[in-house]
């Protein structure tokens, strides 16, 4: 099994990271490495909070399928827009969205009705719980919740 330790800066960005495999053991700078690639070990990245429920579950389910993966508490560590933007453009913001939570029953009607008119990226950097989770991305598909149908899909990730 390959392993990975992320190396993070005073900030809490990512500044490189060892990986090791079997005998070898080899430093990566952050400007030589990408971290959502599949050589450096890291197959999934899973999107979420860390007391949430469903994120709590997903990551004892992972672990105990020996599925390699790095959690990112969206909480603790800023969502990019360009995150956002690609799951919007994989999955539609519709789908995205968790229309069935707290933060979105707290929204005013007048934003929930012109949500689609508004710049739907910014709203969800200030409010990301607005999104379903866990979010599982790998390199081919972005995955949404945690359901036994979102296990079996994950189980061919391994």
């Amino acid at each position: 099994m390959r392993k990975m330790l992320l190396m993070k800066n005073m900030a809490g960005h990512r500044q490189g990271a060892w990986h090791w495999g079997g005998q070898r053991l080899k430093l990566y700078s952050a400007s030589l490495m990408n971290f959502n690639n599949e050589k450096f070990g890291i197959m999934m990245r899973v999107f979420g909070i860390s007391n949430c429920d469903k994120c709590r579950e997903a990551k004892k389910w992972l672990a105990k399928k020996e599925i390699d993966f790095e959690f990112i508490d969206f909480r603790k560590q800023a969502l990019t827009a360009e995150d956002i933007k690609r799951w919007i453009k994989n999955v539609g913001e519709e789908k995205l969205m968790n229309k069935r939570g707290t933060t979105w029953r707290a929204l005013p009607d007048e934003v929930k009705q012109n949500f689609e008119k508004l710049d739907v990226v910014n709203i969800i950097l200030e409010k990301p719980t607005l999104m379903k989770r866990p979010i599982f991305e790998t390199q081919e598909r972005l995955i949404l919740g945690f359901s036994s149908e979102v296990m079996n899909e994950l189980s061919r990730c391994k």
